[in-house]
């Protein structure tokens, strides 16, 4: 994951241009601290007290960076870009488990969060997030035995 990540900031240039240096600054910043937010998800994930919709978040966030026809695919001259929608989604995740993460502070969650949402084009901030909810509200259904 590290280097993965090592990997795209190399690609800083043409982030720049595509959303200035100020919030490629910020979101690679962001970019830094996942390796952090997906363990502490993983993390959360196993502990007794979690809730179903929190060890769901994790499984979620997985699945949809594994896409490669997710909203915003990593290719080409997005490969950075692309990359910060499934950040952002493992982020926002985090914000909304109602439980701290392991290792990283909620400040940092929320400001990497701020950071990411920045860095993405309006238009699909919204439909990543009612993704992930409906995924989870799917996930809960199906534990619960509605579905």
């Amino acid at each position: 994951m590290e280097h993965g990540v090592r990997a795209l900031k190399a690609e800083r240039a043409i982030l720049e241009k595509q959303i200035g240096a100020t919030r490629a600054d910020a979101a690679l910043l962001a970019l830094d601290k996942l390796p952090t937010v997906l363990g502490g998800l993983n993390e959360l994930a196993w502990q007794e007290h979690t809730t179903q919709r929190s060890r769901a978040a994790l499984t979620v966030v997985m699945a949809y960076g594994l896409r490669t026809d997710d909203l915003l695919p990593a290719a080409g001259e997005n490969l950075l870009l692309g990359v910060l929608d499934d950040a952002y989604l493992a982020f926002y995740a985090a914000t909304h488990c109602g439980q701290a993460l392991p290792g990283i502070s909620a400040e940092e969650i929320r400001v990497g969060a701020a950071a990411l949402l920045a860095a993405l084009p309006v238009e699909i901030v919204p439909r990543l997030e009612r993704q992930l909810h409906a995924a989870l509200d799917e996930i809960e259904a199906f534990a619960a035995g509605v579905r």
